[in-house]
């Protein structure tokens, strides 16, 4: 009734299938949980004590993203973090060098916030949302949520800029 060339083909496509089953639940189980979701690093990851040690000034070793086309391209980025009354609340001011070796500073304003875990809640906050506001010249400017990935809490915090997609700043 069947020949062997029949059964043959059969047996290819059922251990194909099979094949492709196996590799589907391998993948769909084990889904990538980024560093800043996982659980394992929230002790890493106190917003509030990273902006309170004990150096207010912090400057901008690495970022990984380029500037939006008409947004100027500068060096030199340093931010000088003060904390205001109130729980979680910062302002920044943040200065950086033009291509003309001017230096500008502006004013930012920081509110900390907590974004949702892999499977948990979080304890602390673990992100800040930065805006730029200074009514008198009309200028306000939302730069979104930056998350905190890691920080030793002395000399080093890694942001992930939620805007920018996946890039960071170091």
């Amino acid at each position: 009734m069947f020949t062997d060339l029949t059964v043959m083909k059969a047996k290819v496509h059922s251990v194909s299938i099979c094949i492709l089953v196996l590799l589907t639940q391998h993948v769909m189980a084990y889904p990538e949980i980024r560093i800043d979701d996982d659980r394992n690093y929230e002790q890493y990851q106190d917003i509030n004590q990273a902006l309170q040690n004990s150096d207010s000034l912090s400057w901008m070793y690495r970022r990984t993203y380029k500037p939006e086309p008409n947004d100027p391209e500068y060096a030199c980025v340093y931010a000088n973090v003060t904390r205001l009354p109130g729980e979680g609340l910062y302002v920044f001011l943040q200065g950086w060098t033009k291509v003309d070796n001017t230096t500008i500073e502006v004013p930012l304003l920081v509110n900390t916030t907590k974004t949702p875990g892999y499977g948990y809640l979080r304890k602390r906050d673990n992100a800040m949302h930065v805006t730029l506001d200074i009514p008198k010249l009309g200028l306000h400017k939302d730069f979104g949520i930056y998350k905190l990935i890691y920080s030793d809490n002395k000399e080093c915090d890694i942001l992930r800029v939620t805007s920018k997609a996946k890039w960071f700043r170091l």
